[in-house]
């Protein structure tokens, strides 16, 4: 849990193979909304092997988003 949510780390502990990774996500519009943008930003550009990792990580390790 972050004490103060930030896009970039939260991005970074959800895909952290170092540490455990979160499984549920809870959030406000806004907080969804600064995420898309962080990944807009640091993500979006690096190609679909990136977006691929992203999304398959995303899927076998959330098991809630709301």
């Amino acid at each position: 849990m972050l004490e103060k949510f930030n896009a970039s780390e939260a991005w970074k502990q959800l895909l952290s193979a170092a540490m455990e990774r979160p499984n549920v996500l809870m959030g406000v519009p806004t907080v969804y909304s600064k995420l898309i943008e962080e990944y807009d930003k640091a993500y979006a550009l690096k190609g679909p092997s990136t977006a691929e990792f992203i999304r398959e990580t995303c899927i076998s390790k959330m098991r809630f988003v709301c």
